[in-house]
């Protein structure tokens, strides 16, 4: 059943989650949305809810997807065997699945290298 305070608190950590891995601030997103920072500031406490346009500009300033502003947090896998990922992991998570193909042909690469790298010292 959807419960309209739980999705305030989703849409409150996803969007501090995503400020925080882009470094905007309040005064930023504010200005770039041109919703005020009282009203961004209470949506990022989790005590309001925005409307759906508001979602549209917030989602637009940040370039994230209405799915990753509002939906549930795709960085918590493994949750059902109790596992968590730490707050740096979800934020390196984020980051790849914004990366561009090439760009996460490039990192895979660099990774198997660390890789081979560590088995041979």
């Amino acid at each position: 059943m959807y419960d309209p305070e739980e999705r305030s608190i989703k849409i409150a950590d996803n969007l501090n989650f995503i400020c925080n891995v882009k470094n905007v601030s309040l005064t930023q997103l504010s200005a770039q949305t041109g919703i005020s920072k009282s009203t961004l500031s209470n949506i990022m406490k989790g005590v309001s809810s925005p409307f759906l346009h508001t979602i549209f500009r917030i989602c637009d300033a940040l370039d994230v997807t209405l799915e990753e502003l509002v939906g549930d947090r795709p960085w918590d896998v493994g949750r059902e065997s109790g596992e968590t990922l730490t707050e740096e992991e979800k934020r390196l998570l984020y980051l790849y699945r914004h990366l561009s193909e090439p760009k996460k042909n490039w990192l895979e690469e660099a990774v198997n290298m660390l890789e081979q790298y560590r088995k041979i010292n």
